[in-house]
């Protein structure tokens, strides 16, 4: 019998290889988010990265990653915001890119690949 975090792993990676996104978007880039009020930027930032950190949690020797993603992001409400403003920094780079993209690639950045 698979394992549960093994079967969530599967699931999520067959729907990747299935429905995949394409990083460079054809419709909403990091060019419109940045376009949004900051509290909403701050807003979707952080969920982003909480998700990320769940999705580490779940995934088969990822723990770690999980507990870097902690540290690096949510260690302060001054720290929070210093990672929010690496990531609009990344996103004005690189505009036309999508902001989901971005995002993972700051993370993935400071605190390993998933």
């Amino acid at each position: 019998m698979i394992a549960r975090k093994r079967l969530f792993e599967k699931g999520i990676l067959t729907a990747l290889a299935l429905c995949p996104q394409l990083s460079a978007a054809n419709g909403f880039t990091s060019t419109d988010v940045l376009k949004w009020e900051q509290s909403a930027q701050d807003s979707m930032f952080q969920t982003s990265v909480g998700m990320m950190a769940i999705v580490a949690t779940q995934l088969e020797n990822h723990a770690q990653l999980a507990e870097c993603i902690d540290q690096w992001y949510f260690a302060s409400d001054a720290v929070t915001q210093a990672r929010n403003g690496e990531i609009r920094e990344v996103m004005q780079r690189y505009g036309d890119y999508h902001p989901q993209a971005m995002i993972m690639a700051v993370v993935e950045k400071a605190c390993g690949e998933f």
